[in-house]
C-alpha cells in the first residue's frame, strides 16, 4: 500500500524519529571521538603518513615530502592501522584495555596491574620501563 504524498507523522512518530537521529549523532561522535584516541595511540611517523594518505597523497608522493622510502610509508601505514585497528577491537570487546589505552592516549600512566598482563596496552606505549 503506497502512503499519502505528502506523508504526514504524527507528534509521537515525529519524537521518536528526533530520538533516534539524536542517538545516531551520538553514536557517531562516540566514533569519531574512539577513532581520534586510536590515531593519537601511533606513533608521530605512522600519524604523519596515515594523515598524508587520508589527504589524498600516494606513498611515492609521501616519501618525497618525508625523506621515507614508498616501502617505509606503506609499513608506517600498516602499523598505525593495525595499532588503531587493535584499540578500537579493545574498546569494542568492553575489556579492561578501553580505560587504560585512554590514559595512555591522555599521557597518563594506566593501572601498573593491567600493564603487566596486557601486551596490547604496553605496546600502545603505557609500559613504564621503556
Amino acid at each position: 500500500m503506497a502512503l499519502p504524498w505528502p506523508f504526514r507523522l504524527s507528534s509521537r512518530e515525529k519524537s521518536i524519529v528526533r530520538d533516534l537521529a539524536e542517538s545516531e549523532r551520538a553514536i557517531e561522535a562516540e566514533n569519531a571521538s574512539n577513532g581520534a584516541i586510536a590515531i593519537r595511540l601511533c606513533r608521530p611517523q605512522e600519524r604523519l603518513v596515515l594523515a598524508l594518505l587520508a589527504a589524498g597523497y600516494g606513498h611515492d608522493e609521501i616519501s618525497e615530502r618525508t625523506g621515507l622510502t614508498p616501502r617505509q610509508s606503506r609499513k608506517r601505514a600498516q602499523r598505525g592501522r593495525h595499532g588503531a585497528r587493535l584499540y578500537l577491537t579493545a574498546l569494542e570487546t568492553g575489556g579492561e584495555c578501553g580505560p587504560a589505552l585512554r590514559a595512555i592516549a591522555a599521557g597518563r600512566s594506566p593501572s601498573a596491574v593491567h600493564l603487566q598482563s596486557c601486551d596490547l596496552c604496553r605496546s600502545a606505549g603505557g609500559d613504564p620501563s621503556k
